[in-house]
């Protein structure tokens, strides 16, 4: 069984040349960007770390997934 290609290199990054591939960026930067928000709106403007590991663990994730299907 062949991998099915949704992301190409490009430099050091990697772009989407399936439209598996946006929708896979779309199902992790949405929930991302939705906690990021959640968190800003509980624990207000003092507690703005907490967006740092949020934002690491869709950056980590979306990496795993695209280099899994590159």
């Amino acid at each position: 069984m062949t991998r099915e290609v949704w992301f190409e290199k490009w430099l050091w990054s990697y772009m989407p040349c399936h439209w598996k591939g946006v929708a896979a960026m779309i199902a992790v930067i949405g929930p991302t960007l939705a906690a990021i928000f959640l968190a800003r709106y509980v624990a207000g403007d003092a507690a703005d770390w907490i967006q740092i590991p949020i934002f690491l663990a869709g950056l980590l994730t979306m990496q795993v997934i695209c280099k899994r299907h590159s």
